[in-house]
């Protein structure tokens, strides 16, 4: 379910947090897939979470790509809009933040040649780039070491954010041993709320999910 498609006429890569109106606008037979490049078809929502593309024949015909991609929930739709309203002026100073250039589900490929994705990427003046991983799946320290790897070897400063069943003491140990910090995002898309916590989960803020 990709929260981006190419734009077959133009080359244009749109997503639906930034492009919605000019989506609807577009034809509707003229998408197609970021990682296989099948037929996708744009679904109207209630909101820019719900909105979404679906490949218009079976699903994402890419080997490389990741099971959880083949099937992203709306949770994970609504944890990545999150990351790319929040961290922007987490990461960088407000006049840096500002210029902040945001890209979803960016694909790029290792300097040992297997490819990923980020579900956000941030680019910075300078330039920084930061990569903003959402993860609600299941995963092992041990995954979670060589996906932060291949960022690393590529240039590109990982967040790591956890939630649903990637939210274990295994994984907040590694991150917290490992890069300093654990984010942990709640994340209830029912009644319109997200739940953020920082490491010490003393600090919570709210923001409307929908």
């Amino acid at each position: 379910m990709p929260f981006t498609a190419i734009y077959t006429k133009t080359g244009e890569r749109l997503d639906f947090y930034r492009h919605a109106d000019q989506i609807e606008e577009l034809d509707s037979t003229a998408f197609a897939c970021p990682f296989c490049d099948k037929p996708l078809l744009a679904r109207a929502g209630t909101s820019r979470i719900r909105r979404h593309f679906y490949h218009r024949f079976g699903e994402c015909g890419a080997e490389w790509i990741d099971p959880e991609y083949r099937s992203e929930s709306m949770e994970h739709i609504a944890g990545k809009i999150f990351l790319a309203q929040c961290f922007p002026g987490m990461l960088g100073k407000p006049e840096k933040a500002k210029l902040a250039t945001i890209q979803f589900e960016y694909i790029f490929v290792t300097p040992f040649g297997n490819k990923r994705i980020a579900d956000v990427l941030l680019t910075f003046p300078g330039p920084r780039l930061c990569g903003l991983e959402m993860q609600l799946a299941s995963i092992t320290p041990q995954k979670l070491q060589e996906r932060t790897n291949d960022y690393y070897a590529s240039g590109i400063e990982p967040f790591w954010v956890f939630g649903g069943s990637a939210d274990t003491e295994p994984n907040r140990t590694w991150s917290m041993r490992t890069q300093g910090y654990c984010y942990i995002l709640a994340i209830d898309i029912g009644p319109g709320r997200v739940i953020r916590h920082y490491p010490n989960e003393m600090d919570v803020a709210r923001t409307n999910a929908r």
